[in-house]
């Protein structure tokens, strides 16, 4: 997978901090230009890691699509950013975090009003996924939105830390506390897998 760099970035003014622009609008790369190309060399880097982040290809794939309808919407403003992929990956991941919270809303319902026996049950699902897979799911939020980003996508913790809006260290925290984690719920070395 090709890594997206941030080689420490130029310092930004706040009007252009504000839309995602470096202040002296230099970028590592050539910013895309065509729509159809950004997607196409994205969408499955976008796929795979909804994937592991949400633990459901299906649903990964339908906030895929939402995500990239939101893309079309802004691509003007979107293509000037210095990393557009970072901003994809936030709407998706806003999107994913929306649908938790959705369906944890509509689960308390249905318990409240007493059809929970309605609901069907997750964990049967989830255990018949992988086990790395399954481990996963049982991470925090952030700590497995860290894990994804810095081992499935190969970020940086400096990349990291800028897509989730805080510190280097607090970044290698998550990380290294999501390993343990993982490590736990495999019972091994995540070497091993």
């Amino acid at each position: 997978m090709a890594r997206m760099k941030d080689d420490d970035a130029a310092p930004r003014s706040s009007a252009a901090a504000a839309r995602g622009l470096r202040a002296d609008a230099e970028t590592p790369t050539a910013p895309p230009h065509d729509l159809e190309e950004f997607v196409a060399e994205n969408r499955d880097r976008l796929l795979g890691t909804l994937t592991l982040y949400c633990h459901d290809p299906e649903l990964a794939s339908e906030l895929v699509q939402e995500s990239l309808v939101k893309l079309c919407r802004d691509w003007e403003r979107v293509q000037q950013l210095d990393y557009p992929m970072r901003w994809l990956l936030r709407v998706a991941i806003n999107l994913a975090n929306s649908r938790s919270r959705r369906a944890a809303a509509e689960r308390r319902a249905f318990v409240k009003h007493g059809l929970s026996d309605a609901i069907s049950d997750e964990t049967a699902t989830l255990a018949e996924r992988d086990e790395v897979r399954f481990a996963l799911t049982s991470l925090r939020r952030r700590r497995r939105e860290a894990l994804v980003l810095r081992f499935y996508l190969d970020w940086s913790l400096e990349e990291v830390a800028a897509h989730m809006h805080c510190s280097r260290n607090a970044a290698s925290s998550l990380t290294s506390r999501a390993l343990d984690d993982l490590r736990t719920a495999l019972g091994r070395d995540v070497a091993d897998v």
